[in-house]
């Protein structure tokens, strides 16, 4: 009965010992952030327990069971730069939840996947104990209950003013940090390695790109032949290809593309779209030409009819290999579209059958972008 006894009491101790113990981390974050949409504060880690108990002895706490976190380098950023030292002030506290760039700053260098330029943003760092936030490297006492054991909890975010100086696209950075004991900053206890991933677009700035016609609408001709001369005149048909590239807002997160192409028709036959005679009565068949529309899927390289007003999921789009790079009028650089290109096709028609003159109309394009 007393064996069982001890080795029921050893499996408690050892389990109170690994929650509240120091300890390394070594973890991915990746986020995804629309500029049009930015929440003033966003959270990369919310409230981790750290282990590396706070503990408090009636009114004298014990410094030297207390951890806090600390950077390798006040100045240099690649992986992070903030103190290097811990600290006990009582003015780095904040006693209600803590309000929108409270926080120690820490600096870190930020990379384009893209490009490899480098960014320089800052990270608030918010060590959550019992009684008060406080910056990470601060030692905070809790009075507490004699004995009281706190477990320490790190908290880390972004404003949304750091997330938006970083052009969209992605990017990633790596931070460093080092869980220190309070009392004579005796040597670290743990490494905190947050491996940190940006996906960074925005929606407001979603466009459909001509390559041809960059900044204005296409006018595109159906380039109707009908080889006068040969004996062959009667009939016509036609065909035409349009570049066209689909951006996202430059985060090159999206994987999914919601098409719809539509005019004005609602009698062509098969999903079909028209053009009609200008000055006609469009009710007129004889003042109709009708022509399909297909694109070419990007992911799978096929051909693929498009049918009028029916919406047209393209996947897998968010592949670099299928994707183009383009310069995008105003823009900053060089970014990335998703290249789907248009062919307009007229299938062969008796002329004697159509009035003459000019035949025109509008084929509206409604692209979304999607994760989900």
């Amino acid at each position: 009965m007393r064996t069982k006894t001890l080795f029921l009491l050893m499996i408690v101790n050892v389990f109170n010992i690994h929650k509240l113990s120091a300890g390394d981390l070594n973890n991915t974050y990746s986020l995804q952030y629309d500029k049009a949409t930015i929440p003033e504060r966003n959270m990369i880690i919310d409230s981790l327990g750290a282990g590396g108990p706070y503990a408090s002895g009636g009114v004298t706490p014990q410094p030297g069971t207390i951890n806090g976190m600390v950077c390798a380098s006040s100045g240099n950023s690649i992986n992070g730069a903030c103190t290097t030292q811990m600290t006990m002030d009582y003015n780095k506290t904040n006693s209600g939840r803590y309000s929108t760039g409270y926080g120690e700053d820490i600096k870190l260098t930020m990379k384009s996947v893209e490009t490899g330029v480098q960014k320089e943003i800052i990270i608030k760092g918010v060590s959550v104990v019992p009684c008060a936030y406080t910056v990470l490297s601060n030692y905070y006492p809790c009075v507490g209950q004699t004995g009281t054991i706190y477990e320490m909890k790190v908290s880390l975010y972004i404003l949304n003013s750091q997330i938006r100086n970083l052009p969209i696209g992605n990017w990633e950075g790596t931070l460093v940090m080092y869980q220190r004991r309070f009392k004579g900053n005796a040597g670290n206890v743990g490494v905190w390695t947050m491996n940190i991933k940006m996906g960074i677009s925005d929606s407001s700035l979603n466009k459909i790109i001509f390559p041809a016609s960059l900044g204005s609408d296409p006018v595109v001709n159906i380039n109707l032949t009908n080889h006068p001369g040969t004996g062959n005149n009667i009939n016509a048909s036609g065909k035409a290809n349009l570049d066209m590239c689909l951006y996202d807002g430059g985060g090159l997160v999206n994987n999914k593309i919601s098409l719809v192409l539509k005019d004005t028709s609602a009698v062509a036959p098969n999903g079909q779209f028209s053009i009609y005679r200008e000055g006609g009565d469009k009710n007129d068949v004889s003042n109709r030409l009708d022509y399909s529309v297909n694109i070419i899927n990007p992911a799978t390289g096929a051909t693929q009819e498009m049918k009028n007003g029916i919406e047209t999921i393209l996947k897998d789009i968010n592949q670099r290999k299928i994707q183009r790079q383009i310069i995008m009028p105003g823009g900053n650089g060089v970014t990335y579209c998703v290249p789907v290109p248009i062919t307009l096709s007229t299938p062969s028609f008796k002329l004697a059958d159509k009035q003459n003159g000019r035949y025109s109309g509008v084929l509206s394009i409604i692209y979304t972008p999607s994760t989900n």
